[in-house]
């Protein structure tokens, strides 16, 4: 499950050419975007729906509510797997910060060793 997260992740940043913060904030914000115009295409599509129509014309309105429902439900998985990437990126990079500090302890310690004996 977590392996299949990761590589979503990975073939979206790779689908879009991701490669630094600024891009995947810039590429949430259009999908965020798109999602807003899809809603108010929903919102229009069920207010159509709601007027005196045959049952033909009703089904293909339905049709189209449901194939925009479907492209907003997509649109807002890549929203939280861009999500999930900011955050993996904000841990990966304390957890680098954390051992570049345990590096540096580790280094002085010995440098310390180091001046003792001579």
């Amino acid at each position: 499950m977590k392996l299949d997260k990761i590589t979503a992740e990975t073939r979206l940043l790779g689908r879009e050419n991701i490669s630094t913060d600024e891009q995947l904030f810039s590429y949430k914000e259009s999908l965020k975007g798109q999602i807003k115009t899809l809603n108010d295409d929903r919102t229009h599509l069920r207010k159509i729906a709601r007027t005196k129509m045959s049952d033909d014309e009703l089904s293909k309105v339905k049709e189209q509510i449901s194939t925009v429902s479907d492209k907003i439900r997509e649109l807002n998985k890549e929203v939280r797997l861009c999500d999930d990437i900011a955050e993996r990126s904000k841990v990966m990079e304390q957890n680098l910060e954390t051992i570049r500090a345990e590096e540096e302890k580790q280094q002085r310690k010995e440098q310390k060793r180091n001046d003792k004996f001579r």
